[in-house]
């Protein structure tokens, strides 16, 4: 039974064996004696465990008389899956021991083979399966006998397993954690033996007799702590040593039998089908179920659609993998194109020629000689004005961000749902996505795109400050990924306007994404600040033009980004006391370098469900009677509501966090 194999539903049983009287001298033995003969008593079999359920089956069948009999015999029992909470585990035994030695990154080496199959089984589909076993066994006169295991209906080697706990330990790491998990796994058990040595035991010798001669008492505590958990792992590893380097696969037809004899509704109650369970999703839950119940940490959990994206595994490789393995690239138009297009636009035209006509009053200038100035000077807003994305200056931007990221914050909890739809919504055509996010931080600028890029959803056109502007470099990297940037007030420039409105027209048209601040600043007290309609407006006249039809919708996406600590937390209560805004600078950035070595706890990212404007519009013209395609202060009241019914969605999914208390 015990050779590697397929092993049946049936209990095996060895006539040329006297079971009563093998079981009373085994009894009958000094303790000392069975100790000293444990080898020869338990045989072929890995451990007294495995030979103990074998003899008590045999004793089951031998005198169970004409009582029905059932016996479930279940493969590795791992943390539930449901019930009776998801993750649930109450003991250090099974594969949970390796697991949880790896997870807090003790046990590095293990003596097996990755490439076999595993047989866990969440502890709740046992436990449904000895319910429904039994109840359908009954005033059956016969033994009946289920595996309840995974090796023969939905098989899982040991590299998937490890490769599904360690990525989501990556994200979400345990608090006592002493190094990122990983195993090492040598099929050979010399190698296994010496590996083990070189690699813990000798350095872990080496650092006890160091502490012995010049550590303190903590030294000398974790020197003994970690030599302790080294034979804990080399017990672990010899203990499994049987499972971990045989593989067997245990038929499972009885289990599969009794789900054709339920009905539908004990189908739903009970989960005896283990082809249901999605061992990606699974082994995160087992992990949560380590760090929670075993632990007592409390961390995000991953069922509910939440979760950290951003692996914090310290490691150069990890972190270019996830850069170049991210994003969607995105054609863009170039400098050359969008001017010729902006000089050949009805308002900009219309803007230099009333601008010309005003001129000639005062200048000595021909007309073609102003036409040609004011072009010229269309070519310096633009080139100040324009955002040039290039997907791969993006990642360089993209992988300092990560690693910086990785250093300040714990987490970027997102919603994978949210993220799911809105990566739909972008490649749908359906319209022009608008992110409309909150404004808390100088990192708001880049927490959207890096969450996007991340998701391979598009990152959009930031509209900057020109503030930016300012600070050297920085203002390039922002503008490679996507920034462009305006005037805070351009009311007394016509000329600007024109720009700037034909510029954003042009984004639409081209079907990119855009990304604003509603609130237009960054709220220093944590409040949400009244909606600023300057692009809001902008935006909305494009869909009402009826000389721009290549607008044909707009989803507007309110994402509430909440902070643990805003990075800014220092400056702005004496800013709200009166003291002046400080500008903008780089050695301002160098000098807030230092932040990137403090903890300023987790980023919660709270996307909204998208307002489709189409609709939106609709609903309120016909309500109201409205003719916003026409009438130019019908527009300018549906884009106050809707300017209004952001900041509402916005604020309600603002999280109060410790900053805001």
């Amino acid at each position: 039974m015990n050779s590697p194999g397929f092993i049946e539903e049936v209990v095996e049983d060895d006539e040329s064996v006297d079971l009563d009287l093998y079981l009373q001298s085994i009894l009958n033995m000094p303790d000392a004696e069975i100790e000293e003969k444990e080898k020869v008593i338990v045989g072929d079999f890995p451990n007294t465990y495995t030979l103990s359920k074998h003899v008590g089956e045999r004793m089951i069948k031998r005198h169970r008389g004409d009582l029905p009999a059932v016996i479930v015999r279940p493969a590795i029992i791992g943390a539930a899956a449901e019930e009776p909470m998801p993750g649930w585990v109450d003991a250090v035994t099974a594969g949970t021991a390796i697991f949880l030695a790896g997870s807090l990154g003790v046990l590095k080496e293990l003596h097996g083979n990755s490439d076999i199959i595993g047989d866990q089984i969440p502890v709740d589909y046992v436990a449904d399966l000895i319910i429904t076993a039994s109840a359908d066994s009954m005033n059956k006169n016969k033994l009946q006998v289920y595996h309840c295991g995974s090796s023969h209906r939905n098989p899982s080697t040991g590299w998937q397993t490890m490769r599904y706990l360690w990525s989501h330990i990556g994200r979400n790491p345990f608090e006592k954690m002493i190094d990122y998990p990983s195993f090492d796994v040598y099929k050979n058990k010399t190698l296994f033996s010496l590996m083990f040595l070189l690699k813990r035991k000798i350095p872990a010798r080496g650092y006890y007799y160091l502490s012995r001669l010049i550590g303190n008492n903590e030294m000398k505590k974790q020197a003994e702590k970690y030599l302790d958990a080294l034979d804990k792992c080399k017990a672990i590893g010899s203990a499994f040593a049987d499972f971990t380097k045989n593989e067997w696969i245990y038929e499972t037809f009885n289990a599969y039998e009794l789900q054709s004899r339920l009905s539908q509704e004990d189908l739903d109650l009970f989960k005896i089908d283990i082809k249901q369970l999605n061992w990606k999703e699974y082994f995160p839950i087992f992990s949560y179920g380590m760090q929670k119940y075993l632990m007592k940490q409390e961390t995000e959990p991953p069922f509910k659609g939440k979760g950290n994206f951003m692996n914090k595994r310290p490691r150069f490789l990890y972190d270019l993998s996830f850069i170049f393995s991210h994003g969607q690239n995105q054609k863009t138009r170039n400098f050359y194109q969008i001017l010729k297009m902006l000089l050949n636009s009805e308002r900009v035209r219309i803007t230099i020629r009333e601008i010309v006509t005003q001129k000639q009053l005062d200048s000595s200038l021909i007309e073609s000689k102003l036409i040609k100035n004011e072009q010229t000077r269309v070519k310096e807003i633009l080139n100040r004005m324009m955002a040039r994305m290039s997907f791969q200056k993006m990642r360089i931007l993209g992988y300092i961000i990560h690693k910086a990221y990785k250093s300040m914050y714990e987490m970027v909890v997102v919603d994978r749902n949210s993220m799911t739809k809105l990566k739909e919504l972008n490649e749908s055509g359906q319209g022009n996505v608008v992110y409309c996010p909150t404004h808390r931080s100088y990192v708001d600028f880049l927490v959207l795109s890096y969450v996007l890029y991340a998701h391979d959803i598009k990152v959009p056109h930031i509209c900057a400050g020109e503030d930016f502007l300012n600070i050297a470099i920085v203002h390039t990297f922002l503008r490679n990924s996507g920034a462009f940037f305006m005037k805070r007030s351009f009311k007394d420039d016509p000329l600007y306007k024109s720009v700037f409105y034909e510029y954003v027209q042009q984004i639409l048209t081209d079907g990119h994404s855009l990304e604003f601040f509603l609130e237009g600043t960054r709220a220093r007290s944590g409040k949400m600040l009244k909606p600023k309609f300057g692009l809001l407006k902008i935006l909305t006249s494009a869909f009402f033009s009826k000389k721009n039809q290549n607008v044909k919708n707009l989803f507007f996406v309110p994402i509430s980004l909440n902070y643990s600590r805003v990075l800014e937390g220092e400056t702005f209560p004496l800013e709200l006391l009166g003291e002046s805004k400080v500008k903008e600078s780089l050695s301002r950035i160098v000098n807030a370098a230092r932040f990137v070595t403090m903890n300023f706890g987790s980023i919660y990212v709270e996307v909204g469900k998208p307002i489709n404007f189409k609709d939106y519009a609709q609903d309120i013209i016909q309500t109201e009677g409205l003719d916003p395609f026409s009438n130019e202060n019908d527009e300018k009241l549906i884009t106050s509501h809707l300017g209004y019914t952001l900041i509402y969605k916005l604020t309600q999914n603002v999280m109060i966090m410790p900053t805001a208390v």
